[in-house]
């Protein structure tokens, strides 16, 4: 029995350090982005009820901006009025200065999964898009469909 319980303690402080490795902190201080509890960004809300925010470098560089809407994703609403509307809330990304664009689904938590997003793929480093990083960030996350 002893040994049962020597296994499942071994087991959980494994689980607990392999958890620790992949967990990122991201807080959203006045005007600053801290990964980590290091500086990664600046941000700024914009828009109505600041729903749209830019990124930008340590440097006070833009890097990328953030439009938020809603699109409407049931087909009969405008046959039939007495049916509810079924919104999608959308991101769109524009990063600079590429112009690159891209869409993702927004909604509660949003800011915190794009930064983490960013960080995990590498594609802000140095205060600087890493090219390469960024085509793949964008073939790999984004949902624009046409």
């Amino acid at each position: 029995m002893n040994q049962y319980i020597q296994i499942l303690f071994f087991m959980l402080i494994i689980q607990q350090s392999s958890l620790a490795v992949l967990a990122q902190t991201v807080v959203f201080r006045r005007d600053t982005v801290w990964v980590n509890n290091e500086p990664y960004c600046l941000w700024k809300k914009d828009g109505q009820w600041g729903r749209h925010f830019s990124l930008f470098s340590l440097q006070n560089e833009e890097l990328l901006y953030v439009k938020s809407y809603y699109i409407n994703t049931n087909p009969n609403y405008y046959d039939d009025t007495r049916l509810p509307t079924a919104t999608t809330h959308h991101c769109e990304i524009i990063f600079f200065p590429s112009n690159k664009k891209m869409r993702l689904i927004g909604g509660i938590g949003f800011r915190k999964r794009l930064i983490k997003r960013l960080f995990n793929n590498h594609v802000l480093e140095k205060n600087n898009w890493n090219e390469q990083q960024l085509e793949r960030f964008i073939l790999k996350y984004d949902e624009q469909r046409e």
